[in-house]
Protein backbone atom coordinates (compact mmCIF):
# COMPACT_ATOMS: atom_id res chain seq x y z
CA UNK A 1 0.00 0.00 0.00
CA UNK A 2 2.59 2.48 1.43
CA UNK A 3 4.75 1.76 -2.29
CA UNK A 4 1.62 2.35 -4.24
CA UNK A 5 0.99 5.31 -2.57
CA UNK A 6 -2.52 3.99 -1.25
CA UNK A 7 -3.96 4.18 2.44
CA UNK A 8 -4.80 1.09 3.81
CA UNK A 9 -8.40 1.54 4.36
CA UNK A 10 -8.79 2.23 0.29
CA UNK A 11 -9.62 -0.24 -2.15
CA UNK A 12 -6.73 -1.62 -4.71
CA UNK A 13 -7.27 -0.40 -8.23
CA UNK A 14 -8.46 -3.71 -10.04
CA UNK A 15 -6.02 -5.16 -12.52
CA UNK A 16 -3.61 -4.97 -13.95
CA UNK A 17 -2.71 -3.29 -10.74
CA UNK A 18 0.27 -3.15 -9.55
CA UNK A 19 1.93 -4.69 -12.77
CA UNK A 20 0.27 -2.06 -15.29
CA UNK A 21 2.43 -1.35 -18.19
CA UNK A 22 4.57 1.87 -18.63
CA UNK A 23 2.66 4.36 -20.30
CA UNK A 24 4.08 4.62 -23.77
CA UNK A 25 6.17 8.41 -24.22
CA UNK A 26 4.04 9.94 -26.88
CA UNK A 27 5.48 11.82 -30.24
CA UNK A 28 5.42 15.28 -28.59
CA UNK A 29 7.57 13.75 -25.37
CA UNK A 30 10.04 12.41 -27.69
CA UNK A 31 10.38 15.73 -29.02
CA UNK A 32 10.36 17.90 -25.98
CA UNK A 33 13.38 15.43 -24.79
CA UNK A 34 15.40 16.19 -28.15
CA UNK A 35 14.91 19.59 -28.43
CA UNK A 36 16.63 19.90 -24.23
CA UNK A 37 19.51 17.32 -25.41
CA UNK A 38 19.52 19.64 -28.61
CA UNK A 39 19.89 23.19 -26.31
CA UNK A 40 22.92 21.43 -24.02
CA UNK A 41 26.50 22.39 -24.50
CA UNK A 42 27.82 20.79 -26.55
CA UNK A 43 24.16 19.98 -28.24
CA UNK A 44 23.24 16.12 -28.40
CA UNK A 45 21.34 14.95 -31.44
CA UNK A 46 19.50 12.04 -31.44
CA UNK A 47 20.41 10.00 -34.90
CA UNK A 48 17.56 10.26 -37.26
CA UNK A 49 16.61 7.70 -39.81
CA UNK A 50 16.34 8.79 -43.65
CA UNK A 51 12.81 8.31 -44.40
CA UNK A 52 13.03 8.16 -47.81
CA UNK A 53 16.04 5.87 -48.50
CA UNK A 54 15.88 5.61 -52.44
CA UNK A 55 18.52 2.12 -51.97
CA UNK A 56 16.54 0.67 -49.44
CA UNK A 57 13.15 1.38 -51.38
CA UNK A 58 14.35 -0.11 -54.20
CA UNK A 59 16.26 -3.26 -52.72
CA UNK A 60 12.53 -3.62 -50.87
CA UNK A 61 11.00 -3.59 -54.24
CA UNK A 62 13.23 -5.34 -55.66
CA UNK A 63 12.76 -8.22 -52.84
CA UNK A 64 8.80 -7.86 -53.33
CA UNK A 65 8.73 -8.62 -57.34
CA UNK A 66 11.43 -11.47 -56.34
CA UNK A 67 8.42 -12.82 -53.87
CA UNK A 68 5.79 -12.40 -56.63
CA UNK A 69 8.04 -14.53 -58.59
CA UNK A 70 8.59 -16.78 -56.62
CA UNK A 71 5.20 -17.63 -55.62
CA UNK A 72 4.20 -17.45 -59.22
CA UNK A 73 6.59 -20.10 -60.77
CA UNK A 74 6.12 -22.69 -57.57
CA UNK A 75 1.95 -22.20 -58.34
CA UNK A 76 2.69 -22.86 -61.94
CA UNK A 77 4.77 -25.86 -61.40
CA UNK A 78 8.04 -23.82 -62.50
CA UNK A 79 10.33 -25.46 -60.34
CA UNK A 80 13.89 -24.47 -61.63
CA UNK A 81 12.54 -20.57 -61.58
CA UNK A 82 11.55 -20.68 -58.40
CA UNK A 83 14.45 -22.34 -57.04
CA UNK A 84 16.67 -19.28 -58.59
CA UNK A 85 14.16 -17.13 -57.18
CA UNK A 86 14.40 -18.01 -53.67
CA UNK A 87 18.71 -18.38 -53.95
CA UNK A 88 18.59 -14.40 -54.99
CA UNK A 89 16.24 -13.63 -52.01
CA UNK A 90 18.23 -15.68 -49.74
CA UNK A 91 21.30 -13.67 -51.15
CA UNK A 92 19.34 -10.30 -51.01
CA UNK A 93 20.02 -7.28 -48.10
CA UNK A 94 17.80 -4.74 -47.27
CA UNK A 95 19.13 -1.88 -44.60
CA UNK A 96 21.78 -4.54 -44.46
CA UNK A 97 20.53 -7.15 -42.96
CA UNK A 98 19.35 -10.58 -44.68
CA UNK A 99 16.05 -12.11 -45.13
CA UNK A 100 15.36 -14.27 -42.03
CA UNK A 101 13.76 -17.69 -43.40
CA UNK A 102 11.97 -17.71 -40.34
CA UNK A 103 9.51 -14.74 -40.29
CA UNK A 104 6.08 -15.65 -42.68
CA UNK A 105 6.70 -19.25 -42.61
CA UNK A 106 9.36 -19.13 -45.62
CA UNK A 107 11.43 -21.89 -44.00
CA UNK A 108 9.16 -24.45 -45.39
CA UNK A 109 9.65 -22.93 -49.38
CA UNK A 110 13.67 -24.18 -49.02
CA UNK A 111 12.38 -28.01 -48.21
CA UNK A 112 9.41 -27.57 -50.80
CA UNK A 113 11.43 -26.11 -53.66
CA UNK A 114 14.70 -29.29 -52.49
CA UNK A 115 12.19 -32.43 -52.63
CA UNK A 116 10.34 -30.53 -56.41
CA UNK A 117 13.70 -29.51 -57.61
CA UNK A 118 15.36 -32.91 -57.55
CA UNK A 119 15.34 -35.50 -60.24
CA UNK A 120 15.64 -38.68 -57.50
CA UNK A 121 12.37 -38.46 -55.30
CA UNK A 122 14.82 -40.13 -52.85
CA UNK A 123 17.49 -37.84 -53.39
CA UNK A 124 14.57 -35.34 -52.64
CA UNK A 125 13.81 -36.04 -49.12
CA UNK A 126 17.35 -36.42 -48.05
CA UNK A 127 18.07 -32.95 -49.18
CA UNK A 128 15.06 -31.86 -47.33
CA UNK A 129 15.91 -33.50 -44.03
CA UNK A 130 19.24 -32.38 -44.32
CA UNK A 131 17.53 -28.71 -44.52
CA UNK A 132 15.77 -29.51 -41.68
CA UNK A 133 18.52 -30.45 -39.73
CA UNK A 134 20.38 -27.24 -40.54
CA UNK A 135 17.69 -25.28 -39.33
CA UNK A 136 17.33 -26.73 -35.79
CA UNK A 137 21.08 -26.39 -35.19
CA UNK A 138 20.97 -22.67 -36.66
CA UNK A 139 17.82 -22.32 -34.56
CA UNK A 140 17.83 -24.02 -31.47
CA UNK A 141 15.10 -23.55 -29.11
CA UNK A 142 15.59 -20.41 -26.49
CA UNK A 143 13.17 -19.65 -23.16
CA UNK A 144 10.99 -16.48 -23.26
CA UNK A 145 11.76 -16.08 -27.41
CA UNK A 146 8.93 -16.11 -29.87
CA UNK A 147 11.28 -16.33 -32.82
CA UNK A 148 10.27 -19.82 -34.76
CA UNK A 149 13.01 -22.41 -33.41
CA UNK A 150 13.42 -26.29 -33.23
CA UNK A 151 10.00 -26.78 -32.06
CA UNK A 152 8.71 -25.73 -35.23
CA UNK A 153 11.62 -27.84 -37.59
CA UNK A 154 11.50 -30.80 -35.46
CA UNK A 155 7.52 -31.84 -36.55
CA UNK A 156 8.48 -30.88 -39.40
CA UNK A 157 11.68 -33.30 -39.89
CA UNK A 158 9.52 -36.41 -38.50
CA UNK A 159 7.17 -35.50 -41.19
CA UNK A 160 9.12 -35.60 -43.96
CA UNK A 161 11.06 -38.28 -42.77
CA UNK A 162 7.98 -40.85 -41.89
CA UNK A 163 6.25 -39.91 -45.44
CA UNK A 164 9.88 -40.76 -47.45
CA UNK A 165 9.96 -44.10 -45.59
CA UNK A 166 6.08 -44.76 -46.59
CA UNK A 167 5.81 -43.78 -50.08
CA UNK A 168 9.22 -45.61 -50.69
CA UNK A 169 7.30 -48.69 -49.43
CA UNK A 170 4.51 -48.24 -51.24
CA UNK A 171 6.18 -47.39 -54.46
CA UNK A 172 7.88 -50.95 -53.87
CA UNK A 173 4.44 -52.42 -53.35
CA UNK A 174 3.10 -50.85 -56.67
CA UNK A 175 5.80 -52.00 -58.39
CA UNK A 176 6.83 -55.30 -57.31
CA UNK A 177 8.58 -56.63 -60.40
CA UNK A 178 10.07 -59.25 -58.74
CA UNK A 179 7.19 -60.49 -56.54
CA UNK A 180 8.86 -60.01 -53.17
CA UNK A 181 6.59 -61.11 -50.70
CA UNK A 182 4.71 -58.36 -48.70
CA UNK A 183 6.22 -59.78 -45.31
CA UNK A 184 9.57 -59.28 -46.72
CA UNK A 185 8.78 -55.66 -47.21
CA UNK A 186 6.87 -54.67 -44.30
CA UNK A 187 10.17 -56.10 -42.53
CA UNK A 188 11.98 -54.04 -44.49
CA UNK A 189 9.68 -50.49 -44.27
CA UNK A 190 9.90 -51.75 -40.16
CA UNK A 191 13.35 -51.59 -40.24
CA UNK A 192 13.52 -47.94 -41.66
CA UNK A 193 10.55 -47.00 -39.24
CA UNK A 194 12.67 -47.72 -35.88
CA UNK A 195 15.47 -45.04 -36.36
CA UNK A 196 12.61 -42.60 -36.74
CA UNK A 197 11.37 -43.82 -33.45
CA UNK A 198 14.67 -43.90 -31.69
CA UNK A 199 14.91 -40.54 -32.23
CA UNK A 200 12.03 -39.42 -30.98
CA UNK A 201 11.83 -41.17 -28.08
CA UNK A 202 15.89 -39.39 -27.27
CA UNK A 203 14.03 -36.10 -28.31
CA UNK A 204 11.16 -36.04 -25.98
CA UNK A 205 13.36 -37.03 -23.36
CA UNK A 206 14.51 -33.69 -22.36
CA UNK A 207 12.64 -30.22 -22.03
CA UNK A 208 10.87 -28.44 -23.75
CA UNK A 209 10.19 -31.36 -26.05
CA UNK A 210 8.71 -33.55 -23.41
CA UNK A 211 5.57 -30.93 -23.15
CA UNK A 212 5.16 -30.43 -27.00
CA UNK A 213 1.85 -31.51 -28.18
CA UNK A 214 2.83 -31.62 -31.25
CA UNK A 215 5.93 -33.66 -30.95
CA UNK A 216 3.61 -36.40 -28.32
CA UNK A 217 0.61 -37.02 -31.23
CA UNK A 218 3.50 -37.50 -33.97
CA UNK A 219 4.74 -40.17 -31.78
CA UNK A 220 1.79 -42.06 -31.18
CA UNK A 221 1.05 -41.96 -34.27
CA UNK A 222 4.91 -43.88 -35.09
CA UNK A 223 4.23 -46.49 -32.40
CA UNK A 224 0.60 -47.16 -34.36
CA UNK A 225 2.37 -47.25 -37.65
CA UNK A 226 5.18 -49.66 -35.85
CA UNK A 227 2.96 -51.85 -34.31
CA UNK A 228 1.08 -52.61 -37.41
CA UNK A 229 4.30 -53.27 -39.21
Amino acid sequence: YHVAGYPRQAELPPAPFPHASINPRTRADKETVEEELAALNPPLYAPRRALDDSSTSLKRQHVENLTTILHTCMLKGDWQRATRAWGLLLRTEVAGRGMDVRRHGRWGIGAELLMRNSINVQDGFKLAREYYERLILQYPHTPHSQETSSLVFYPALFNIWIYEVQNRYRVLSENDVDHMSELILRRQELEDALPISQRMDDLIRSPPYDTNVELLKLRAMVALWVSDL
